[in-house]
């Protein structure tokens, strides 16, 4: 069972994510070792800032299904090369 403080560290990575002006510039983003949840991926695939990315590399297994999906169906993801571990 995921612990209250591992959701809200989660809940923080992705706000600072995708609030972040470094993202824009940014061709390949690996996020191995960074747990992000679904929120995360939610907050990526909804981005237009990840529009740039080449390359998109999640190794989180606590990441459900739907928001595998939402990642692959972003329009913002769509020209990015995406590997979910």
């Amino acid at each position: 069972m995921r612990s209250e403080v591992a959701d809200q560290v989660e809940n923080l990575l992705a706000t600072a994510l995708v609030e972040s002006t470094t993202l824009t510039g940014l061709r390949a983003l690996r996020l191995d070792g960074n747990p992000i949840g679904d929120d995360g991926a939610y907050a990526i695939a909804r981005c237009p800032q990840a529009a740039r990315l080449s390359s998109l590399f999640i190794d989180d297994d606590e990441i459900s299904a739907e928001a595998r999906q939402a990642l692959r169906d972003s329009p913002y993801l769509r020209d990015a090369r995406l590997v979910i571990v």
